[in-house]
Formats: C-alpha cells, sequence, structure tokens
C-alpha cells in the first residue's frame, strides 16, 4: 500500500465535500487524471448513501495500492437493487452509478443486511 485515507463522515449536504477533501491526501500520489475519476466516483457514492441511504454517517476508506486506487464507502442504509443505467437518458439525476460503471475498472455493491450497504471500486493506476 501506498498511501491511504479512512475517516467517518456525518450525513448531510457536505458530506461529499469533506470527502473530496479528505482524498486530497492521496493527490501526490496519483496522475491528475486519477484523482479528477477517483475523486467524482467517490463524490457520487457518498451523494447516493446520504439522498438514497438516507445515512447519518458515512464511513469512506481509500487505498493508493501498487496497481490500482481502491474505495470503499459504507453507510447504514436499508439497500438498493437499482442497477447503473438511469431509467431516463435526460433525468438531471441518478446518473452516479452510470458513472461508477463507467469509469471505475472495477465495482460491486455488498448488501450488509441491517449493517447496512458497501459499495466497492477500483480505479487502474
Amino acid at each position: 500500500m501506498v498511501a491511504e485515507v479512512s475517516l467517518s463522515i456525518p450525513g448531510g449536504v457536505d458530506a461529499p465535500s469533506q470527502a473530496r477533501t479528505a482524498l486530497r491526501a492521496l493527490h501526490p500520489e496519483l496522475r491528475p487524471d486519477t484523482v479528477q475519476i477517483v475523486t467524482l466516483l467517490v463524490s457520487e457514492l457518498v451523494t447516493n448513501a446520504i439522498r438514497h441511504g438516507a445515512a447519518e454517517s458515512v464511513a469512506l476508506h481509500a487505498q493508493v495500492l501498487a496497481g490500482c486506487v481502491r474505495v470503499d464507502v459504507t453507510d447504514e442504509g436499508p439497500g438498493f437493487t437499482s442497477g447503473p443505467n438511469p431509467e431516463i437518458p435526460d433525468a438531471q439525476g441518478g446518473w452516479g452509478l452510470f458513472l461508477v460503471d463507467q469509469l471505475a475498472n472495477r465495482w460491486g455493491v455488498q448488501d450488509e443486511g441491517k449493517a447496512g450497504t458497501h459499495v466497492w471500486l477500483e480505479v487502474d493506476r
């Protein structure tokens, strides 16, 4: 492991911004385009956790590994079953998981039952 960030972010409108700020610790280790992709995707996942999971807090864990950046976002929300494609192509919202699907090299969702939802992604370096 090259670098790591781990924190609990209080739910609310400032949560995505706090997640982006926390990722700054990883910047020296990454190319600018990788930083932009990871920052966008983390912002989308944290927003989803707050908006759809009604999370009071979100756990963020990001690691810069030899071959990729791995991010885990966990919330205590009810989970979800929707796929990565927006239902209405012209909609202003609903693009978060579509972006994750298009920009991450690998990603997945683990329903943690009553413990919440865990979404992970990896972006190759």
